[in-house]
């Protein structure tokens, strides 16, 4: 006899040898597997169960049916990790299973905001507009932990059962079961959604928000305040994402997120997932600045040539803002200044008056000789103290140009007085005027010249906002201008963290790549030149901030300070503002309306890796996290597959498929709220998606389903003179009224359970080896494989060797479903 196991080589092994637990993570856990294969060896006989004459002998066709389809919405694991999921079919019976994937309704959905329209804008501030309260749209949940009053075998609207049900929230913290919106740098977060979305509409709301986090209980001047917002803004050509992600004073504010996403690719009326991991880095960040030291040689920092930093033409002037860091060693001296000591090129200057320390703003018209100068009434000039300065000027020109100039101190605007001139028009541009730091062009006197520390010098080509200066301050943390809310400085310059040549005139990079500072006349001793000293800590962790687009990395940025777990009752909003953003007091609850639509909407309490992202952003993913350890991270899991019952007061629930129950409530549902569609299949990355089963009772589907599948099992059973129930004696049926549940039909429904099950697998075991060619609708023999050996096959090998452990388990790839 041939030996076949020779002929086809012995590749019969499938696993590797590896940590089991690393191996049932691929799929979701071990059990996942273990009972992955139960399911696969379970023996299903090829029945058609569409006709009761098939299955129904000694039970009521019209009780399984009905049994059947109730079964479905008051016990399966909707919320459940894919394993809970395979052991709910498992303890299924045949006809379930054919219910379940053949008859009962199931859908897919998403949720879309704004469906009818923005609404009319009834105010404004800080970039948000708000609709009237009647017109608010947005997701609200609780972070928890959640309790529940459904009782077991009820359906999810009971309220007749208390937490000893199971479906309340257990707490406990080594398992990551707490707080279901966790917000915690250490671990990390994600979140992750897919979303369509056809404009921006910045006429009404220059901010739109997708997702806000924020602790109940402590505000943003508290130590245990924590917030994760989620925004977008679409008055800027670059990326529209904003993240905040803050504990206390640590983290980031309004940093903006993205490499080549833009708000044309956002706004583009297409499905894109996206997924915005956090977590605190592990690379330091390094901070620097430049000593400036007013001896003979005069230390100053200077442009070649000025003309990008020119903001008037002699008729007109434009917005401007300057932004640094400075800390003092002795009075006065010109901070930044386009403003030569010939008078030839004199435009405007920032500096600090030698007889009290108080900082100076002045815009010069050449032309004219006019000046109008603004001082502040406050003083920076404690040594040990390093100061946060912005001027701003929205551009007004003629002789109230100073009612347009604002100075602010750590992001407090201040109080000025006014000193002025002459008839000033505009700033007059100078050719060949240059701009310098640290002191001003062609200095003559060394008390012009700076005496301390300046770092993190930025120039604007527009006015910036008060929140969008108390963004830039961050809480005296340092920010990432290349990401920053307020739009991209036109020039950024991080004095001494970021040099090119030799000391001790270095080259100072511009950030943004427009026009290099060079360093002229530093000694380059204990107080001249580029040192390791700087408003933040010399070397700080900072944040890892990932953006994913379509599962691929669009952008990485180590960004911020590092933050710890943030404590206390955490409540968040999908679609609008939950409370006002940090350094504003307006914009609140309902604000920033977001217009779009979005689906499969995941919050984790970790931060993902690149492939689970990319292995999951095409597929639903397994719940449970309450009763399975497999899944714990997952947070908020809201697929919007509940379907559509046409009730506003039940459509209105957001159920969380994560197993926690943070049910979501959508204020300003309306009909046009719901669609059933799916954004994994509209965007085209795949073919279907699994669609769940409708859970509420009431629904149009359901009730038809039960209606109709009562009839034909009735006729059947009318028919039928082999059923048990109907073998009884008249005196006693007749007592029991015919109730479906009645006890004595549940008595005989058991019993003919058994006796339909059996007589099915007697009757299809003589026709195993039949030459039958079965519909692919029926579940393959799980032992076909050994089939052969009764005619002499003594060796079978595994046609999928090499299979992968997805590929076996999941029915997929990294990259595809099968």
């Amino acid at each position: 006899m041939t030996d076949y196991k020779k002929l086809f080589g012995n590749k019969d092994i499938i696993l590797t040898n590896a940590d089991r637990e690393t191996l049932g993570a691929e799929v979701e856990s071990v059990e996942y597997m273990a009972e992955y294969i139960k399911k696969k060896n379970r023996f299903v006989p090829p029945v058609d169960f569409s006709q009761p004459d098939n299955f129904a002998r000694f039970g009521s066709a019209e009780k399984y049916y009905i049994d059947a389809v109730e079964r479905i919405y008051k016990t399966y694991p909707y919320d459940g990790s894919l394993k809970e999921r395979i052991d709910w079919e498992l303890s299924s019976s045949h006809l379930d299973l054919h219910v379940f994937e053949k008859e009962y309704p199931r859908t897919n959905g998403y949720v879309i905001l704004s469906s009818e329209g923005w609404g009319t804008q009834v105010a404004s501030s800080d970039g948000y507009g708000a609709t009237a309260t009647a017109s608010y749209e947005y997701i609200f949940t609780k972070g928890g932990p959640n309790t529940s009053y459904r009782a077991k075998g009820y359906d999810i609207e009971n309220t007749s059962g208390d937490y000893k049900d199971g479906y309340a929230n257990v707490w406990k913290p080594s398992k990551d079961r707490e707080s279901n919106l966790k917000v915690d740098g250490i671990d990390g977060n994600t979140v992750e959604f897919w979303m369509k979305k056809s404009e921006f509409v910045t006429s009404k709301t220059g901010r739109e928000v997708i997702f806000d986090a924020t602790t109940s209980d402590f505000t943003s001047s508290d130590d245990q305040y924590g917030r994760l917002t989620l925004e977008m803004t679409g008055t800027t050509s670059g990326s529209p994402f904003i993240l905040t992600y803050a504990s206390g004073t640590d983290g980031i504010n309004q940093v903006r997120v993205g490499s080549s996403v833009t708000t044309s690719s956002v706004a583009d009326d297409s499905w894109h997932h996206y997924a915005f991991v956090m977590e605190n880095s592990s690379s330091a960040l390094s901070h620097k600045s430049v000593h400036y030291d007013s001896d003979a040689s005069l230390d100053y920092v200077v442009d070649g040539d000025g003309s990008e930093y020119t903001f008037g033409d002699g008729t007109d002037d434009s917005p401007f803002s300057i932004a640094f860091w400075y800390k003092p060693d002795s009075n006065g001296g010109y901070l930044v200044s386009k403003y030569d000591d010939e008078g030839l090129g004199r435009e405007y200057y920032v500096k600090v008056d030698s007889s009290n320390n108080n900082l100076q703003f002045e815009l010069y018209d050449e032309d004219t000789k006019a000046y109008r100068t603004t001082q502040t009434i406050t003083a920076i000039d404690d040594t040990s103290t390093w100061y946060h300065v912005v001027t701003t000027y929205d551009g007004r020109g003629g002789t109230n140009a100073n009612l347009g100039m604002t100075t602010y101190i750590n992001a407090v605007s201040q109080s000025t007085t006014l000193t002025s001139d002459g008839s000033y028009i505009a700033q007059w541009p100078v050719a060949g005027a240059r701009l310098v730091l640290g002191a001003k062009d062609k200095i003559a006197a060394a008390s012009d010249a700076i005496n301390g520390y300046l770092t993190e010098v930025s120039i604007f080509n527009k006015e910036l906002s008060s929140f969008e200066i108390s963004t830039l301050y961050n809480g005296g943390n340092w920010t990432d201008q290349n990401n920053y809310v307020g739009g991209d400085p036109i020039s950024w310059w991080r004095m001494g963290t970021n040099v090119l040549g030799s000391a001790p005139n270095y080259t100072i990079v511009d950030e943004m790549g427009l026009n290099n500072m060079q360093m002229t006349d530093f000694d380059g001793d204990a107080h001249s030149g580029v040192e390791s000293v700087s408003p933040f800590s010399s070397e700080t962790t900072g944040l890892a901030i990932k953006l994913y687009v379509d599962g691929k990395c669009d952008s990485t940025a180590n960004v911020g300070t590092s933050i710890n777990y943030v404590s206390g009752n955490i409540n968040a909003t999908i679609g609008s503002l939950i409370a006002a953003p940090k350094g504003t007091t307006q914009p609140t609850k309902g604000w920033g309306k977001l217009s779009g639509s979005l689906d499969e909407f995941r919050f984790w309490k970790k931060a993902r890796n690149s492939q689970q992202i990319g292995r999951q952003y095409i597929q639903p993913v397994g719940g449970g996290t309450n009763t399975d350890d497999a899944n714990t991270d997952l947070g908020v899991y809201y697929k919007f597959n509940e379907g559509i019952t046409s009730t506003d007061s039940i459509d209105q629930t957001v159920l969380d498929y994560s197993g926690r129950i943070s049910n979501g409530t959508f204020t300003g549902y309306n009909s046009s709220t719901r669609n059933t569609g799916s954004a994994m299949v509209q965007s085209g990355k795949v073919s279907s998606e699994f669609k769940d089963p409708i859970l509420y009772p009431q629904h149009s589907s359901i009730a038809a389903l039960k209606s109709n599948l009562s009839i034909t099992g009735s006729v059947h059973d009318y028919k039928n003179n082999s059923s048990i129930y109907h073998s009884l004696p008249g005196w006693i049926t007749e007592e029991d009224n015919s109730a479906i549940n009645s006890p004595l039909r549940n008595l005989t429904q058991i019993i003919g359970s058994y006796f339909d099950t059996v007589a099915n697998q007697i009757k299809t075991l003589p026709e195993l080896k039949h030459k039958n060619y079965l519909s692919a609708s029926y579940k393959p023999y799980p032992f076909s494989n050994r089939m052969l050996q009764s005619v002499g096959f003594t060796y079978f090998p595994e046609l999928f060797s090499d299979a992968s452990l997805l590929e076996q388990f999941r029915n997929r790839n990294d990259k595809k479903l099968f």
